[in-house]
């Protein structure tokens, strides 16, 4: 993990701990092609930010890494609790 290089105790914690939170959804959305593709590609453009000392793209490739998902979120709800009509009863 590129993070676990910073340093930073306090931050290594904070961010293996809120992995674990997250590691059912993270798991599920890996099961979709799309979504291991574009994480791929995220954490290459981060080294490739790195090596190039090009904090301010390394800064907006992480926080778009990190974003939450929709579309493999959505799967999981769908596929426990099928697709809501929130249109309203007429």
């Amino acid at each position: 993990m590129l993070y676990g290089l910073c340093g930073n105790a306090c931050l290594i914690e904070t961010i293996d701990l809120l992995a674990q939170k997250v590691y059912g959804i993270r798991s599920y959305a890996s099961a979709f092609p799309e979504s291991l593709d574009r994480a791929r590609r995220d954490h290459l453009d981060m080294i490739k930010a790195l090596r190039g000392s090009r904090r301010d793209e390394l800064l907006a490739l992480t926080r778009r890494h990190l974003n939450p998902r929709p579309r493999p979120i959505s799967r999981i709800t769908n596929a426990g609790f099928g697709k809501a009509d929130l249109a309203p009863a007429q």
